[in-house]
């Protein structure tokens, strides 16, 4: 008798704490969903309220994107979501060539952003940034999700591209890159315009004065 009262306590404590769990991750959604409210219709009233905001980076090759992008996101507090990052840290990456998987992993990248922008929450996309049409895609997505978008471009010629490469060589302190993917990166990069209205950051620049 008493093992069928501590049988019958065991599963009423689960689904208790199912439901519990349930409820928290209800009330979760309903107050971002609220808190997306409050800021449309302060928006809406003419009210400056801090706009949520996406930021991507675009560079050359060894311009020192990461550790800048590392920079800001703690300037900002805000999370960083790293294209190389989730690269390495996805222990299988389905599909039948670089190209399928590289593929895989921008929507897996693209999925922890938008997840951060429907939580109100600013981030920042640490990735090449090297055509025009993928730069204008992550700004629709912004778009799509009532966010901000701002590019920050770092600015180095290819020559110091090529000189940061030479040293990585040495120092090892860079994953590697072949030669071939690394022309490649040099000859089809499409420097931003002013259409896009980057953030142009030259290295040595004071970071906080710029964001």
């Amino acid at each position: 008798m008493i093992l069928v009262a501590k049988s019958h306590q065991g599963r009423l404590s689960k689904k208790l704490r199912k439901r519990a769990s349930q409820s928290q991750s209800q009330r979760k959604s309903n107050s971002s969903t609220s808190l997306r409210g409050v800021i449309d219709v302060a928006i809406s009233l003419g009210y400056n309220w801090p706009m949520v905001t996406l930021y991507i980076m675009s560079s050359l090759p060894f311009s020192g994107k990461s550790t800048i992008s590392k920079k800001i996101a703690k300037i900002l507090g805000i999370k960083r979501i790293s294209f190389d990052e989730v690269w390495v840290d996805t222990p299988i990456i389905p599909g039948n060539n670089d190209v399928e998987k590289w593929q895989f992993i921008s929507q897996k990248c693209e999925d922890l952003v938008i997840a951060e922008l429907q939580n109100n929450q600013s981030v920042i996309y640490d990735n090449l940034g090297d055509k025009l049409n993928n730069r204008n895609k992550m700004h629709q997505l912004a778009q799509k999700n009532n966010a901000d978008f701002k590019l920050i471009y770092i600015n180095i010629s290819k020559e110091e591209s090529k000189l940061r490469r030479q040293n990585n060589l040495l120092l090892k302190d860079h994953h590697p890159v072949s030669d071939t993917d690394f022309n490649n990166s040099l000859n089809l990069f499409e420097i931003p315009t002013s259409s896009e209205n980057p953030i142009i950051y030259n290295p040595g620049q004071d970071l906080i004065n710029l964001l």
